[in-house]
């Protein structure tokens, strides 16, 4: 019942051209494994349709698509398969199976993510943005904040900085007390290169006076990055900064915290 066998019989196929007998293989390892065994008959079926997409044809790899859903979880299966298109320059194609995925499963916040960041990483920008709004039309509203930081890290990294700013300081705005935020968008700003951003985006967060476990992660954080980007004066402007922090606190409430 090991997939991996199974699979590297049909890659010594494979490595002979030899298409057909490795088609044989995985037809016999679907038909075997044990039905229990739910993730190594889907990792055959999955070097199955990466076999159909680089040696196949059209026809060859939808029948096994088909099967693949019927027979596995057909999330994951889509999911798989979008991969395989994308990562083979088959943009047409990957964008189908992620429409799919939308519709089928508008309430899973990785599907709109994924689809997002296919969007972005191959420069279609404005595409990627409008599935950004579509995942706030479509999502709960518990997950706002979490589906646009990610959005916002995509932008960042694949779309337009100042935007990725822009939408950070909404997000810092509408939610000061979410650490997670700050901290991501100061590491956004510093993987740029935007040192003084970084720098006064810390400043800010130095005074935002939340609770004492929380203030010392951040300084913690801030104290690393003027380690490796500061001075000898900024790396003290820390310190003095998280003693402030301290000095402001009820004494009870002020625990220890190395700035």
């Amino acid at each position: 019942d090991s997939s991996l066998v199974w699979i590297q019989y049909m890659a010594f196929h494979l490595q002979t051209c030899q298409y057909d007998q490795a088609r044989a293989v995985a037809a016999r390892a679907v038909a075997r494994i044990n039905f229990r065994e739910e993730g190594e008959r889907l990792n055959v079926y999955l070097a199955w349709l990466n076999l159909e997409n680089s040696f196949g044809n059209e026809e060859s790899l939808q029948k096994v698509l088909k099967e693949a859903v019927e027979r596995n979880d057909d999330y994951k299966v889509y999911s798989q398969m979008a991969d395989i298109y994308a990562k083979s320059g088959k943009q047409d194609e990957a964008e189908k199976i992620f429409k799919i995925l939308t519709k089928k499963y508008s309430r899973v916040k990785d599907v709109w993510i994924r689809f997002g960041l296919f969007y972005y990483t191959n420069s279609r920008m404005e595409e990627g943005r409008f599935i950004f709004t579509r995942s706030l039309q479509n999502l709960e509203k518990k997950f706002a904040a979490d589906i646009s930081a990610k959005f916002a890290q995509i932008e960042f990294r694949y779309g337009d900085h100042e935007r990725g700013k822009t939408m950070y300081e909404k997000l810092v705005t509408s939610h000061p007390k979410r650490v997670d935020l700050w901290s991501t968008y100061a590491d956004q700003l510093t993987r740029i290169g935007d040192i003084d951003a970084a720098r006064t985006l810390y400043t800010r967060i130095s005074t935002l006076g939340l609770q004492v476990k929380k203030m010392k992660s951040l300084f913690g954080k801030w104290g690393e990055f003027e380690e490796v980007h500061g001075t000898e004066e900024q790396q003290a402007e820390v310190k003095r900064a998280a003693l402030q922090f301290l000095n402001s606190r009820c004494g009870s409430e002020a625990e220890p915290m190395e700035a």
